[in-house]
């Protein structure tokens, strides 16, 4: 659960101005490290977008993004990546399901979390597309864990 205090905390380093916007930032944050560490993900999956720019190239955010956008690296077969983009989701907090009209290019997850008494749900869909890779940004793994430093130093006080 995300509470009160990690979200006043992440407010200090983003400015928006709604509790659901900054706990919504934290997640896509957590998700981008998460994703980052993943021995498959991690190097199987360009992290590119507008949500790229914000995060690891721009001195500030410019604007609010809800979406994380990558790209795979190489052709084949899906099922090992989504596989561990649900496994990814478990470890941040996401409950995970295969809606009935589940296609092979789509992982759906539902978020659904507290924040003290206030249910936010949100439905997150992960779009995993073999797009071209040639005009997308490569973070890189390091410059990715830079992302959340300060959370996981606030984690561990």
């Amino acid at each position: 659960m995300i509470t009160r205090a990690d979200i006043a905390h992440w407010r200090t380093r983003v400015p928006w101005v709604s509790a659901e916007h900054v706990e919504q930032d934290l997640v896509l944050s957590r998700l981008i490290v998460e994703i980052a560490r993943h021995p498959l993900l991690g190097h199987e999956l360009i992290f590119r977008g507008g949500t790229c720019l914000h995060k690891l190239w721009l001195d500030r955010p410019w604007r609010y993004s809800e979406d994380l956008d990558y790209v795979r690296r190489s052709d084949g077969g899906i099922g090992d990546v989504l596989d561990a983009i649900r496994d990814i989701a478990g470890i941040v907090g996401f409950d995970t399901y295969r809606p009935e009209s589940w296609t092979p290019s789509r992982a759906a997850t539902n978020l659904n979390r507290k924040l003290d008494s206030t249910e936010f749900a949100a439905d997150l869909t992960a779009l995993v597309a073999d797009w071209p890779a040639e005009y997308s940004v490569d973070a890189g793994r390091d410059v990715a864990h830079s992302i959340l430093d300060a959370i996981e130093a606030h984690s561990r006080s």
